[in-house]
């Protein structure tokens, strides 16, 4: 995963996060009375819709393993640019329903991410102990990935070993 995509994750968990906070323990009758509740929700969402805009464009195989990803966005769209009809009943339930989902989902793939870079440095550790050498992951010449992209790799040689 990119890095500039773990960011537009990060920020994603973070608006979520606080949608989840402000809203804590309110009624749907609490958040159509409070007018600055409705904006910091309201803008929460813009960024959530944001980032997986942008997620779409820096790196479209991450931004299709959200299963919402291009609800949230239209979501999004239909706050910023109708945003004088605005279905509050609509909103309050997306709250509720399908951003603690989008939220573990975003959790979900960084927290993979993090898996695959210990497996990494762990694999590295037990061939430097094993052989008592110090060299690094790629020179080692395995890597702790997905088995779905394993599978879609296609590594050539033309002869014993391959350059990276």
């Amino acid at each position: 995963m990119k890095l500039e995509a773990k960011k537009l994750l990060f920020d994603l968990i973070a608006a979520c996060g606080d949608v989840v906070q402000f809203t804590a323990g309110k009624a749907f009758e609490d958040y159509l009375a409070s007018e600055m509740l409705r904006a910091a929700v309201e803008r929460k969402f813009e960024i959530i819709g944001e980032a997986l805009v942008r997620l779409r464009a820096k790196d479209p195989e991450t931004f299709d393993q959200i299963s919402a990803g291009q609800r949230a966005i239209a979501f999004r769209n239909r706050l910023v640019h109708g945003y004088n009809a605005i279905d509050h009943k609509t909103l309050w339930e997306t709250v509720q329903n399908d951003l603690p989902a989008l939220k573990t989902e975003a959790e979900q793939l960084l927290s993979d991410e993090h898996r695959h870079f210990l497996a990494n440095k762990f694999l590295t550790f037990l061939n430097n102990v094993l052989t008592d050498l110090n060299i690094t992951d790629v020179e080692t010449g395995y890597k702790a990935c997905r088995t779905e992209i394993a599978k879609n790799m296609n590594i050539e040689s033309s002869g014993f070993g391959f350059e990276v």
